[in-house]
């Protein structure tokens, strides 16, 4: 028994086949490329990093920031609309306008940079 497990591990090494085997299928060049899109690799694969994700992770970041700013304006808004003329509660909602438009305005210039960032280094 221990004589065929003996020649079946020397028989292994010999095989070309049994090296290739660990590595990486799309990195490997005796594998053609019909082979290697039906086994799911594709160019783009090659080229991921993280810069990607980062920047997918950044722009979902802004994108809440800006929604939550636009709640904070409708909500000053209605803070103002039933003020009824209350001089406090018109003033604390004129500062929520403010704020909720200066969070705005941030959101959308951070988008823009980080969107203008992406295209210049991700083409």
């Amino acid at each position: 028994m221990l004589g065929v497990v003996m020649a079946a591990i020397v028989g292994l090494g010999w095989m070309p086949g049994a090296m290739a085997a660990s590595t990486n299928i799309c990195d490997d060049a005796t594998i053609t490329e019909d082979k290697k899109a039906l086994a799911g690799c594709s160019v783009a694969d090659k080229d991921k990093t993280v810069m990607p994700l980062a920047v997918t992770l950044i722009k979902t970041a802004m994108s809440v920031t800006g929604v939550l700013a636009v709640g904070v304006i409708v909500y000053g808004g209605i803070i103002y609309t039933t003020s009824n003329g209350d001089a406090s509660k018109a003033n604390k909602a004129k500062n929520i306008l403010i704020y909720g438009l200066a969070g705005l305005l941030v959101s959308m210039l951070a988008w823009a940079i980080v969107q203008f960032v992406s295209v210049s280094i991700f083409g």
